[in-house]
C-alpha cells in the first residue's frame, strides 16, 4: 500500500517531464531516479517518519539528484560542442 501511495506521488509530481522532448541517456537518468524516489517514498511513509524528517531526507536526495542531472546535461552539452 504505500509503495502505491508512493509511486503516485512521485508520478504525480513528475507528470511532465515525460512530455519533454529530451536525449535518451537523459531519460534514462530520470527514470532511475523515479525509482529510487518512489523506493524512498515508500519507506519514509511505512517507517512512520514525522514530517518535518521527511522534507530533510527529501531534501538531500534531490540534492543528489541534482548534481547527477547537471552532470549528464554538461556532457551531453560538452558531446554536442564537439560534433
Amino acid at each position: 500500500m504505500a509503495h502505491d501511495q508512493a509511486a503516485d506521488i512521485v508520478a504525480s509530481a513528475v507528470a511532465d517531464v515525460g512530455h519533454i522532448d529530451v536525449p535518451e541517456v537523459l531519460k534514462d537518468r530520470i527514470a532511475r531516479q523515479n525509482a529510487h524516489l518512489v523506493e524512498l517514498a515508500a519507506n519514509l511513509i511505512a517507517s512512520g517518519m514525522n514530517e518535518p524528517r521527511i522534507k530533510d531526507v527529501v531534501r538531500e536526495a534531490m540534492g543528489s539528484y541534482e548534481e547527477e542531472l547537471v552532470e549528464t546535461i554538461l556532457a551531453l552539452k560538452a558531446e554536442a560542442d564537439s560534433v
